[in-house]
């Protein structure tokens, strides 16, 4: 799937887990442990539980995208997290060049794919008419 399609679904899910995370925060006011942790942990875990219960995130889904293995099938909550945690750790390096490498990769692939042996492919019935 094209960079800026998945760019578009990353800012989708980040204001998402964004909100969530500031209404945490604030219901948890004085509790700076605990919104330490909402705010370091708790998103990458959310991303890595929604594809692999899913195959998909919130932003992917609103644009019609899932995450696979080379089969078609889920991820499963492991190599789920491989993908979200120290894979898209490794893509974030370097000036997010893993990030951009999907763009130039001819199977549209991140370092965090790579990582996680996953695709990004378009839900079936969500193809792009000519």
């Amino acid at each position: 799937m094209g960079f800026w399609i998945r760019a578009l679904a990353s800012v989708i899910d980040s204001l998402i887990v964004g909100t969530l995370i500031i209404l945490a925060s604030w219901l948890l006011a004085g509790q700076s442990q605990a919104v330490e942790w909402l705010e370091g942990l708790v998103p990458l875990l959310y991303l890595a539980a929604a594809i692999a219960m899913k195959s998909e995130t919130p932003g992917k889904r609103l644009l019609g995208l899932r995450v696979v293995d080379a089969q078609g099938h889920s991820l499963g909550f492991w190599r789920s997290l491989v993908r979200e945690v120290p894979g898209k750790f490794l893509s974030g390096l370097f000036l997010g060049l893993g990030f951009l490498w999907a763009a130039w990769d001819r199977r549209k692939r991140g370092w965090h794919d790579y990582l996680g042996r996953s695709y990004v492919v378009r839900k079936p019935g969500q193809e792009v008419a000519n």
